[in-house]
Order: structure tokens, then sequence, then C-alpha cells
């Protein structure tokens, strides 16, 4: 039986696995290789260094992210239902895909080491930018009401899980309180 060959994407969708299971301190080669039943050399054919790895692994989510809002602009929906699959994709509700899951772990990470700190002010840039365009397409464009609410998807999304309020329920609820502001 022939040995499986691991991509480099191989390799992202096991580094990711690994943040979600296990946390950022999960990406280290040898517990990567060790998980994926395979040698430390498979690993380092991808990645020259560690440091390496992880950026990949990085500008991987970043990309999702980004793709999933471009797609989401295309859409032919009003601006409500676009936050609200916005705030959903953040919080992992509704068919989360392993980069939604993840960002929990990216996030622990972005507190220990600068490469995902700098990820995730990506993100979250491009994110709330977009976030504002909605709004202000309903009439809100205070900056401070986009952050205010990008805050609270990012709390919901910590809160995954610990708790039984139904986080879909409350973006509704959220979402609504917006709306009616802007109407009033």
């Amino acid at each position: 039986m022939a040995k499986q060959r691991f991509t480099e994407e191989d390799w992202i969708g096991i580094g990711l696995n690994a943040l979600i299971e296990s946390g950022y301190s999960a990406l280290r080669a040898e517990s990567l290789c060790k998980s994926a039943g395979t040698t430390k050399g498979s690993f380092y054919w991808h990645f020259k260094v560690l440091t390496d790895y992880k950026s990949t692994l990085l500008d991987h989510w970043k990309s999702d992210v980004i793709q999933y809002l471009d797609e989401l602009k295309q859409e032919d929906n009003a601006a409500p239902r676009k936050l609200e699959k916005l705030a959903k994709s953040m919080c992992a509700i509704e068919e989360p895909t392993q980069e939604a899951r993840a960002e929990r772990a990216i996030r622990a990470w972005a507190l220990e080491e600068p490469i995902a700190e700098a990820a995730i002010a990506e993100v979250d840039s491009v994110r709330k930018t977009y976030a504002s365009v909605l709004l202000s397409s309903i009439g809100l464009s205070n900056p401070e009401i986009t952050e205010a609410m990008y805050a609270t998807f990012i709390g919901l999304n910590e809160s995954r899980g610990k708790s039984d309020v139904d986080q879909a329920s409350i973006i509704s609820t959220l979402l609504a309180a917006f709306i009616a502001l802007a109407e009033s």
C-alpha cells in the first residue's frame, strides 16, 4: 500500500483542525505530523520553517473569510439579511465552515503572536468596513454602532457552546433593534 502524499492544502486542514481541537499551541510540526500519521519530512517538504506554515495557514484563513464577504456582497439580499449572514458566519452558526470554527482559536493565538494578531486585524478591518457600508445603507452611519455590533458578534463567537443562549435569536434581536433605530 502506497503512503499518502500530503499537499499544502492537506497541511492547512490538519492545522485548522488542530487549532479547533487544541488551540494554537498544537501548531508544532511534531504534533501535526503525529496526528497525520506521517513524518516531519512531509511537513518540511512544503514549509521550510514553522513560521512559513503558520503564515500560510493564516493567509488561507484570511482568504476564505474575504472570499465569503465577496460572495455575500454579490448576493441579491437586503442589507439586514446580509448583516445577519455576516454575523452567523462569524459566530459559526448554520453550517459553520472549518475557518469559522477556527476563528475563536485564532483570536486566542492573536493574543500571543504578532503574526496571528495581524491576520485578525486585517480580517476585522475588512469585515467592519463592509458592516459599516451595510449599516449606512439602512440609515445607521454612526461608526460606534458598527463597533458595538462587531464586538457583540465576536463575543457571541467566544461564548459559543458555553451557554444555553440561542445565538441566532440574539443576532436576529440585535439586528431588529438596529432596523427599528434606523426607522425611528
